[in-house]
């Protein structure tokens, strides 16, 4: 992709059909870290998924729904994960039953018993159309009304309550950590294509203020 995009757990959930604790598990086992995680699992907020993970995640769903064993899927993304020309977002998997070959010419080699199977029993998933569809969600995610913008809610049903930027789920504490992190405002707004430079700097006084109201009750 021509540029990074980042995604909380909870939006990530929903653009591939899998529920958060679906995610969290995979990334405790290892089978898929997202990308942007921190090290400390067990802070808020700590998992935030790249568009590719976006497609390994809709790519990996669409194929235990047809009965590939997670076992199996593990070593797949294993191998496209090893191979530096390789990539989900370019290949086409080919399904036989609970047996997956896909495009990679050595992964094709080790497959060539596909030919003695009958081309009727062959499922076919080309993840141009998974890009595609993913993409169209992140841009349905893009749209905020101009009251939205620079503004900071909280809602109980969303985060437990964190601080959020309107029109969205991106915790302020999020925006916060990139700040932390050394990331600019450009470089934010790579990472989090829908918010805008008034979104980073009502991130930034929400949580400077929440830190320095943390500094007066302990003073």
């Amino acid at each position: 992709m021509s540029r990074t995009l980042a995604f909380t757990a909870d939006v990530a959930a929903r653009l591939t059909g899998l529920s958060e604790d679906q995610l969290r598990d995979w990334d405790n086992a290892g089978f898929l870290e997202p990308e942007f995680a921190a090290p400390n699992r067990r802070r808020p907020y700590s998992r935030i998924y790249s568009f590719q993970d976006l497609v390994k995640l809709r790519t990996i769903a669409g194929l235990r729904q047809h009965g590939v064993p997670t076992q199996r899927l593990k070593k797949i993304g294993g191998f496209l994960d090893s191979i530096e020309d390789a990539s989900w977002a370019s290949t086409t998997f080919y399904v036989i039953g609970k047996d997956v070959y896909f495009t990679h010419q050595e992964a094709l080699q080790a497959a060539r018993p596909l030919g003695q199977q009958a081309i009727r029993e062959i499922l076919t998933i080309d993840l141009q159309p998974i890009v595609a569809d993913v993409r169209k969600g992140v841009d349905g995610l893009k749209q905020r009304s101009p009251q939205e913008i620079g503004r900071v809610i909280r809602d109980r049903f969303i985060h437990g309550g964190q601080p959020i930027l309107a029109g969205t789920r991106i915790p302020t504490a999020t925006v916060y950590e990139f700040v932390r992190r050394g990331y600019t405002s450009d470089g934010i707004l790579r990472e989090f294509p829908r918010l805008v430079q008034a979104d980073i700097d009502a991130a930034i006084s929400e949580e400077e203020q929440a830190v320095g109201d943390a500094v007066r009750r302990t003073g």
